[in-house]
């Protein structure tokens, strides 16, 4: 109470009510005017702190938190969880800050390649790729002659190498069709140059091929054109200029009346007919009024306009319509059948003939048909006689007379005048048909003297087959046994109008019908033009089937090898890497610069434990440390074994962890992770994590180090380290000095306090707010 009014005992404040001064509160702390629990850790009980005035718990290891002042000494507070760290930056190098027992985060060690993950910094790599620790995700991460491939480092490829891409050569090289070489098309070619297989299957340029060589594709060939695999000159006529393309080659074409093989030799509009261009080859072909006419032999076939009454002609078809053609001029009869029964017919060389009334009896008459009685006498009248009807067989009947027929060659007016029964052009002749000559191998020229000849041998020119004795003429006018290899039948072909025998392999050949193997490879008759033309197990080698290579023989292409791997020294190769063998081998790679005649890339057995190794991919288990063994590191042994390798070409094993207590070697075969001859809680102060707590035993050899708690203010202790303060004086204190001490509060027997008022008990200046101390009277003033 006040002092000037009397003074009474009053019950002390409980915390949070207003004070002026410690001894009002029950905690007999006052602080800034309010009753608080504590104002030092010594003022909570033994597992407790005093936080802002408060005395709180401590949470350990994975106990909730919401700040690092409510964990335990050594601990922080991250994700509402004390632990030992919150980010990479509290652990060790090869260490990362993930999930520990109860939630807490801990150290743990990084994970090596293939090992499950949730963030990069879980890896050893630094890479964690779909929820797997990989060595790469790009070239970055990898050596100089190195690129990443499906999260794996790899060698750059050599010419010829297998690749994906061009980033998997080596510098300069382009990955093109699954192999790197110097090009990828054209572009990177000179000019005369084309992108081809080259060596090992790498493209490279090669100079462009000339015509009627071998290719595959247009842009190998000089002309730009490849068909069925041969070089040509053009394959459309918009490739000719002036000229056609035919047969795949500029020629020029046929006009009308020029000799032919066929309509596409001729001029647009013309036709190929008997071997000569015509502008048509039957009278369809022309208009109405025309008919198609000309010398289909010599000058080719036209369109005519047909010929008028008196105009000449040499078939019906030259005259116009109701007219006929008689001895070369169109009329309207050519005999009296042709006219009436009461007319007959007349007319001449040089006029058209026409039907006339015939002669009453006794009139003047110049023939027979010109009488009704069909007789007319020699002296020029129509009688009824009819003597001249009764000849002997060699002769005939002539105004009354009978006379000799005529030989051939003798002038005549019609058929019955000459003993071959044939008047042609008013001369007897042989025949006008083959089959008027009676004689065997022999034909009718009708085209000239109506002759019968002795038929042609081959070789010979001719018009018509029936010419030839082989019975066969060429569109090129030459008799021949042939015209299309189809007329010779199986085993044989036409050359030169001649079946001839199929050539073997090897022999000269102008195409592939010539060869019995229907192959003709640049002149030569070969067995095959790819490996798809020999038998299974087969490849094919410049036009001959070989049974493929095994590894170590001599090759030039992959296609030569059993393993389709021609490699390094142009030798079969049994692989080119491990996936090119049965699960159980691996690829034992020859060196290029170390490796003797004849010594390939072949599939090799893996090794077994204990074996020495120089790969994981030679091992069985796939782990190899100088030797092949069962595990590389911890992690491959699970969470109760570590990795143990005790001398440098002993296999790796699995051992158990050591329990505290038990002897050991090294402080990875502890279960707890620390060794001092036996497995123990801690080998210095810092590996106890809890608050408080210190490493006790340490050296000992025979005592098993473990983790003290520090002595609390006010007991008995031996030097600083042993108190949770920091500070002994044959006990614990809160403090020897105001030094030790925060901010604002001094040390008043070894307690830290708030510093006093004006008017409050003192000893030393800095135990005042004023830093004032009357010592005379013991108290703080200004």
């Amino acid at each position: 109470g006040d002092p000037s009014s009397g003074r009474e005992c009053s019950a002390q404040k409980t915390t949070g009510l207003k004070c002026n001064a410690d001894s009002e509160c029950n905690s007999g702390h006052c602080v800034d005017d309010e009753c608080v629990s504590c104002v030092l850790d010594d003022h909570c009980s033994g597992q407790q702190v005093c936080n802002d005035n408060t005395c709180i718990t401590l949470a350990g290891f994975g106990g909730i938190c919401d700040s690092t002042d409510v964990c335990e000494l050594g601990l922080v507070c991250y994700m509402g969880r004390c632990g030992e760290c919150e980010d990479e930056n509290d652990c060790d190098e090869d260490e990362f800050c993930g999930v520990g027992r109860n939630n807490g985060y801990a150290c743990i060690p990084k994970k090596g390649i293939m090992s499950g993950c949730t963030s990069d910094s879980e890896c050893d790599s630094g890479h964690c790729v779909d929820k797997m620790c990989v060595a790469c995700v790009s070239n970055n991460n990898c050596n100089g002659q190195q690129v990443c491939k499906d999260n794996t480092c790899i060698t750059l490829a050599e010419y010829g190498g297998k690749c994906d891409s061009s980033d998997f050569c080596k510098l300069g090289l382009v990955c093109y069709m699954g192999r790197c070489g110097e090009c990828e098309n054209e572009d990177d070619c000179d000019k005369g140059e084309f992108c081809g297989v080259g060596r090992n299957n790498g493209y490279t340029c090669i100079p462009k091929r000339g015509i009627m060589s071998r290719c595959l594709t247009e842009n190998e060939c000089t002309s730009g054109y490849c068909v069925n695999g041969v070089c040509v000159t053009c394959v459309d006529d918009s490739h000719c200029g002036e000229l056609a393309c035919r047969e795949n080659t500029c020629v020029k074409l046929s006009e009308l009346g020029d000799t032919c093989k066929e309509d596409r030799n001729c001029l647009s509009g013309l036709e190929c007919h008997m071997g000569v261009c015509s502008s048509c080859t039957r009278d369809s072909d022309c208009d109405e009024g025309q008919y198609c006419g000309g010398d289909e032999y010599s000058n080719g076939l036209m369109c005519v306009d047909n010929s008028q009454f008196g105009s000449q002609c040499k078939v019906d078809k030259h005259c116009d319509t109701h007219l006929m053609c008689s001895d070369g001029v169109c009329g309207y009869c050519k005999s009296d059948t042709d006219c009436l029964s009461n007319a007959y017919c007349k007319g001449g060389a040089d006029k058209g003939k026409e039907c006339v009334s015939k002669k009453e009896f006794w009139a003047i008459c110049e023939e027979d048909t010109e009488c009704t009685s069909g007789i007319c006498r020699d002296d020029g009248v129509c009688v009824f006689c009819d003597d001249t009807r009764v000849c002997d067989t060699l002769q005939y009947c002539d105004d009354g007379e009978c006379i000799n027929v005529k030989k051939v060659g003798q002038r005549c007016k019609d058929n019955q005048e000459c003993y071959s029964h044939y008047c042609f052009e008013d001369v007897c002749v042989s025949c006008m048909a083959d089959f008027d000559c009676k004689e065997s191998n022999t034909f009718c020229d009708d085209s000239k003297s109506h002759s019968c000849m002795s038929k042609k041998p081959n070789g010979e020119h001719c018009l018509k087959k029936s010419e030839c004795e082989s019975n066969q003429c060429a569109a090129s006018g030459i008799c021949g046994d042939c015209v299309m290899d189809r007329e010779c039948g199986t085993g044989k072909f036409c050359q030169n109008n001649v079946c001839m025998a199929t050539l073997q392999d090897f022999a000269t050949c102008q195409n592939n019908h010539q060869c019995a193997s229907q192959r003709c490879d640049g002149g030569t008759c070969v067995q095959c033009f790819r490996a798809a033309d020999c038998e299974r197990g087969q490849t094919c080698t410049f036009g001959e089937c070989f049974d493929k290579l095994p590894a170590g023989k001599p090759c030039a292409t992959d296609d030569q090898c059993i393993s389709r791997i021609c490699g390094m020294g142009l030798l079969c190769h049994e692989c080119d890497s491990d996936f090119d063998c049965d699960r159980d081998t691996y690829c034992h790679i020859v060196d290029e610069n170390e490796a003797t005649d004849g010594e390939v890339n072949r599939c090799e057995k893996k090794f077994e434990i204990a074996a020495k190794c120089l790969g994981n991919n030679q091992c069985m288990t796939r782990m190899c440390d100088n030797v092949c063994g069962s595990c590389l590191s911890d992690f491959t042994c699970g969470s109760t074994k570590y990795c143990e390798n005790t001398k440098p070409f002993d296999p790796n094993s699995c051992k158990p962890y050591v329990k505290n207590g038990e002897p050991c070697e090294s402080s990875k075969s502890c279960e707890s992770g620390f060794c001092d001859s036996l497995c123990g809680e801690c080998i210095t102060d810092k590996d106890c994590k809890k608050q408080g707590t210190i490493c006790r035993g340490t050296g000992s050899g025979s005592v098993m180090n473990e983790c003290h708690t520090l002595i609390l203010n006010n007991r008995p202790c031996n030097k600083d380290s042993d108190c949770q303060s920091g500070l002994c004086i044959g006990k614990c204190v809160n403090c020897k000095t105001s030094d030790d001490c925060i901010s604002g509060k001094a040390c008043f027997n070894n307690v830290c306090k708030w510093k006093r008022r004006y008017g409050y008990p003192c000893s030393k200046d800095d135990q005042c707010k004023s830093v004032v101390c009357d010592f005379d009277r013991g108290i703080c003033v200004y």
